[in-house]
């Protein structure tokens, strides 16, 4: 469930204002390298390709007049010289590094007396039309838009707010259409809302984006219409299972809102905190009734799993029902030596099969009660439950049938080494050391301080060192898939339980 995420963000028109953000985003950017525009002395700016259609054409302008500016109407009259116009003064003289305001309308002329066109850097950059009128508002130059100031005129960069949207700008004055990268932060230029910014939800061709009020792009948790959403570092919104400083988060596919309470998915149930949304793990209580939580996954227990190392039982709603004792393997024999001896012959020969003789007689056991006999002596030897040994056998061996990789004349009666595809495990001298060794492994599991030091006789497991000691002290946890740590004997689902069950119906 784990995500990880990488913006691939089209470049068509993009701004780029600070490389370390780009950088840190690990976006590929294809930059358009556009001229120097008003900084260039009487020439047009230059900016993006795209030119919105949204936008007034500059024919429906407003020229804007300063109350700072002379009004020279009616002292003087206009000259034209050559293909340029000045205005002459009633003095004789023409108005030089001036502005004017003549019948309303304000104008600049230059050192030469010329009366300014096109764009002039004056303490700020500003444009005049063809008939030499000062502009303000948005203006439209060489196929790129700009916005000059409604009061003075003068060129603006950088956000702007005007006609209940935003814009941003460029240092050369041209409006972004497009992705923006700005102080560390995205903004998008919407080309299909006349280059405002985005302030809300749009979905673009790689993923689904959310703008604040500001035109900045959302990141991480983010509220919106009252619900949490997430949004990973390039923006784009997250569905599904998120992890977020060490928690598991669920977004609806749906509506991308952050789940609570109790959530069905893939067939599992899963509690996610009303609060905080983060996924619950272990025990919680919901009313009257506790639920178990698997600590790794998440997902509610139904009948039988392990809780802490205890074994507990729930129904199939999940509400727990009680712990289950379970059974050690380090045990004491439910009767005396004769009885259980007895008892294992009887329950051998009520299954009707035939007792290998020709193979096991060779190693020492010629009847069923001769192996009951060493059997019942090996596992009281080491403390383990002779109960438990005699079913493991009859278990692993078909009841001394074989059939498997492992024979009878092997005298290995717990496959001991028998991994499948064919590998017929370990052999053994005698009946005794093949049941001695499967005692050993048996403490090895049980007893965290198993040594072969500790052993009540010498060393025949091959395999006694490949166990991680004290791993499995339960009958229950021999089974790989039950045992909390993961290891175990065998790894055929509920493979301590048969042995129980076996037990129980046995013994």
């Amino acid at each position: 469930m784990k995500r990880f995420f990488t913006l691939t963000t089209p470049v068509i028109g993009l701004r780029v204002h600070s490389s370390s953000v780009l950088c840190s985003l690990g976006i590929a950017l294809s930059l358009v390298l556009v001229p120097l525009g008003p900084q260039e002395a009487f020439g047009a700016p230059s900016a993006q390709t795209a030119t919105p259609s949204s936008l007034p054409e500059p024919s429906s302008i407003k020229t804007v007049v300063s109350s700072s500016i002379l009004d020279y109407s009616g002292s003087g009259t206009w000259v034209k010289s050559a293909s340029h116009w000045k205005w002459r003064l009633t003095s004789g003289d023409y108005l030089k590094n001036s502005w004017a305001r003549i019948s309303g309308v304000d104008y600049y002329f230059d050192a030469a007396g010329i009366m300014a066109s096109g764009w002039r850097y004056l303490n700020g950059w500003y444009h005049f039309a063809s008939s030499g009128a000062k502009e303000s508002g948005w203006i439209r130059s060489a196929g790129y838009w700009y916005f000059l100031d409604p009061l003075e005129g003068i060129m603006q960069t950088g956000f702007i707010s005007t006609g209940g949207a935003r814009y941003f700008l460029e240092s050369n004055g041209a409006m972004s259409i497009g992705w923006i990268a700005s102080e560390g932060n995205w903004y998008y230029a919407d080309p299909q809302q006349g280059g405002s910014l985005a302030t809300s939800v749009r979905t673009l061709h790689d993923g689904t984006y959310t703008f604040d009020s500001s035109g900045k792009m959302a990141t991480g948790w983010t509220l919106v219409s009252g619900k949490w959403q997430y949004f990973a570092s390039s923006g784009r919104r997250i569905l599904g299972w998120v992890l977020d400083q060490g928690n598991w988060f669920y977004l609806n596919p749906s509506s991308a809102n952050m789940a609570i309470g109790w959530l069905a998915l893939g067939g599992s149930w899963y509690w996610l905190d009303p609060s905080s949304g983060a996924m619950t793990t272990g025990w919680l209580r919901d009313g009257d009734a506790w639920y178990w939580l698997d600590p790794s996954s998440g997902a509610m227990a139904t009948g039988t799993a392990i809780t802490n190392g205890r074994l507990s039982r729930f129904d199939s709603s999940g509400r727990w029902i009680s712990y289950i004792d379970q059974h050690p393997i380090i045990a004491q024999p439910s009767a005396s030596q004769s009885s259980l001896i007895a008892s294992m012959t009887q329950v051998y020969l009520n299954t009707g099969r035939p007792y290998p003789t020709w193979a096991l007689s060779s190693g020492g056991a010629g009847d069923i009660t001769a192996f009951a006999t060493i059997l019942y002596e090996e596992a009281a030897a080491e403390g383990i439950s002779p109960e438990l040994v005699f079913c493991q056998v009859m278990k692993e061996t078909g009841w001394l049938q074989f059939g498997g990789d492992v024979t009878a004349s092997q005298f290995n009666f717990a496959g001991l080494g028998a991994v499948g595809g064919g590998a017929a495990g370990a052999s053994f001298p005698s009946v005794r050391i093949g049941v001695r060794a499967q005692v050993q492994h048996l403490r090895a599991y049980a007893d965290p301080w198993a040594s072969s030091a500790t052993l009540a006789y010498p060393l025949v497991d091959p395999r006694f060192t490949y166990v991680r000691k004290g791993s499995a002290p339960y009958i229950e946890y021999l089974g790989i898939q039950e045992n909390p740590n993961g290891v175990g004997w065998a790894t055929a689902k509920n493979y301590g339980y048969d042995l129980v069950s076996m037990m129980d119906a046995y013994f």
